[in-house]
């Protein structure tokens, strides 16, 4: 009986000028037959005869892109079988975990809006059954799974569609369509929310590659892990990608790395598997051997894991994508997402892991694609990545490559940007840009910085440093292969601004986390606080009421922006009617024996300022190495004058 696998079916697309390996099965020994016709004149065909198991593959040369609907036409014996409304043009692979599967029902722009605009385009997408998580995952890969093509002429048949590439395809239609070379565009949904990398290799890739033979399947535990089933080696290639063979793709989108960051990066594990992943499926989808089949890949987002993963895995995760791009230029281009803010469906049990502007980074993944295969200009072929760094004295002078149009920020100052000192502490640093390519950086208080980093904390989101037409790659340049873990204590009181602050939850004895924008300042008893845009140095300052004898604000420790007070000299700030009241700090230590204990420091006038406002300090420099829970802004009248203060430019002053 004559049957093609679930992919050649009807409303296909398939990748114009090329070839496709039309496979599928029929009686032993059949000669095959296969063309794909318009009109009833025939474009291409080809013959093959069906092997010992029935299985068969015909060539076929594929038409030019364009809107004329063809047939795909297969006959054997006195058997035949078509595939109606078949459009050629540019189709994309687009797999990864859960930030490549989140559908367009979780976008907050999905609606009869976006739906109209969307029918509006010849966009096609072929979606695959999903196997659930603890489910019998096949040990050896498939020749055929359950899918079919959807149509954005039928928009709600996109809703279970990967938003990414839902927005990917939409904008690369247009960018066609505006230069007068229209064409459909289409993806294979080809993804898995919570998988790691190592099931979208195929085993005998494991097999031949040394250095992650180790991660290879093991066949006695095989379908043994429970709900972890979905995560076994080879197991989404085997039902997911394996039945894909014969069509080909332009290219592979790939947004994962979350399940991985707990992984072996030490070891350059994940970059490893990248390439063989990439290699592979450059070999089984490319449309010929001249065929550079890129990879576009997004970093992951920002995001707080639990204690046990150091603080900056997430960005060591991210660097294998950087150096994945400066390494295989053309085969790897990187599209930055730090500098997003969280928006995530809450309302959808989502949380930051799972940003919500999935439209944004289609959009991204759009032109950074058309700028790596459709175009001839000279453009920005990758995102901007650190190319080296110049001690100048007290100076870092960093130069970055792909810059496009130059660097600019998106604000007053950078956000997410450090630089560490003698004693290893990483503390915020001034920049300037000083041409299209290079930035100075600097802190006041270090002499001769070591290191400098830029988003790489895995709870530094909304990063503000662009090139171009894309956000800069973050970085560090302590990372190293042996390597991985460095310390950047937050310190967002630092600034004025309002944070997105982790809040944890523990519904049903299983602990989430949740980001909400939220002030990092509180106010102590008998306090208010509010932003003040009028008393300010900086452009807005935080102002204190109180009612009592003091008054004051407070901000307390967590997970990945400690208090570490005891590896600074000095806290320094400007205080606004400083003169009639009298500063000092309050440092809450708690001990390993759960008894707490309070330091109180005084400020000391450095420094009188424009009308009002006067630069105090506090000595840092006898507090002891401890866990220390809070730290009190305080304010107390000198005789009875008024109960407020306005603090401004807060520094702190590392020891060296």
């Amino acid at each position: 009986m004559l049957k093609l696998h679930s992919v050649f079916s009807d409303n296909a697309l398939f990748l114009h000028s090329s070839v496709l390996d039309v496979r599928g099965t029929c009686s032993y020994g059949g000669c095959v037959s296969a063309e794909i016709v318009k009109d009833g004149e025939v474009f291409s065909c080809g013959e093959a005869i069906a092997d010992s198991t029935g299985k068969f593959c015909v060539t076929l040369k594929t038409p030019p892109a364009s809107f004329l609907e063809y047939t795909l036409k297969v006959r054997v014996g006195g058997e035949e079988f078509s595939a109606e409304n078949i459009l050629f043009g540019e189709l994309w692979l687009a797999s990864g975990q859960s930030n490549m599967e989140m559908s367009n029902s979780q976008q907050p722009e999905w609606g009869d809006e976006f739906k109209s605009f969307l029918s509006q385009r010849h966009i096609r997408a072929y979606y695959e059954r999903r196997f659930a998580h603890d489910a019998e995952y096949p040990e050896e890969p498939l020749e055929d799974f359950e899918g079919e093509w959807k149509t954005s002429e039928d928009a709600e048949g996109f809703l279970l569609l990967s938003a990414l590439a839902t927005a990917f395809s939409k904008d690369l239609f247009d960018f066609f369509r505006n230069c007068g070379k229209e064409m459909p565009v289409g993806f294979i949904n080809a993804n898995r929310g919570g998988s790691t990398i190592a099931p979208w290799i195929p085993d005998s890739v494991f097999e031949k590659c040394p250095e992650i033979s180790h991660k290879r399947k093991n066949g006695d535990s095989w379908n043994k892990m429970g709900e972890l089933n979905y995560r076994q080696p080879s197991s989404h290639y085997n039902y997911m990608v394996h039945p894909l063979i014969g069509v080909k793709c332009r290219g592979l989108l790939w947004y994962q790395g979350e399940s991985d960051v707990r992984a072996e990066q030490t070891e350059h594990i994940y970059q490893k598997m990248m390439i063989a992943l990439w290699e592979c499926y450059k070999e089984l989808f490319s449309g010929g051997e001249d065929e550079r089949f890129p990879c576009i890949c997004s970093q992951i987002y920002p995001w707080a894991y639990d204690p046990s993963v150091p603080e900056c895995y997430t960005g060591y995760l991210n660097r294998v994508f950087s150096e994945l791009a400066r390494k295989y230029p053309g085969a790897f281009s990187l599209v930055p997402v730090c500098d997003l803010p969280p928006i995530w469906t809450y309302h959808l049990d989502n949380g930051p892991i799972h940003p919500a502007h999935k439209y944004a980074i289609g959009a991204r993944f759009a032109k950074l694609t058309w700028n790596v295969c459709y175009t001839d200009e000279d453009v920005q072929r990758t995102a901007a990545a650190l190319d080296g760094v110049t001690n100048y004295s007290n100076v870092l002078r960093l130069r970055f490559s792909n810059v496009g149009s130059g660097l600019y920020i998106k604000g007053n100052s950078v956000r997410g940007l450090y630089i560490r000192s003698q004693n290893s502490v990483y503390v915020p640093a001034k920049c300037k840009i000083v041409s299209d390519c290079e930035m100075d950086v600097w802190n006041p208080y270090i002499e001769k910085p070591l290191y400098v980093a830029y988003a790489v904390s895995s709870a530094e989101v909304s990063t503000n440093l662009f090139a171009g037409e894309f956000p800069v790659t973050p970085f560090c340049t302590e990372f190293t292969d042996e390597n991985g873990n460095i310390e950047i204590a937050l310190k967002p009181w630092l600034s004025n601004e309002y944070i997105y602050d982790f809040i944890y939850e523990q519904p049903m004895s299983k602990q989430r986390k949740r980001a909400f924008s939220v002030p990092i300042f509180k106010p102590c008893a008998d306090s208010e606080i509010c932003y003040d845009s009028v008393f300010q140095l900086s452009g807005r300052s935080l102002a204190l009421f109180g009612e009592g004898e003091s008054f004051g604000a407070y901000v307390t420790a967590k997970q990945y922006r400690p208090l570490d007070l005891y590896n600074y000299e000095e806290l320094r700030m400007s205080v606004y009617n400083s003169g009639e009241l009298d500063s000092f700090l309050n440092v809450y230590y708690k001990e390993e024996s759960g008894d707490e204990n309070t330091v109180r420091i005084d400020g000391t006038a450095k420094e009188e300022l424009s009308f009002g406002w006067e630069r105090v300090a506090f000595d840092l420099s006898k507090l002891k190495k401890g866990n220390i829970t809070r730290l009190d802004f305080c304010f107390r009248n000198k005789e009875n004058k008024t109960p407020v203060a306005n603090i401004d430019n807060i520094e702190l002053v590392p020891k060296q």
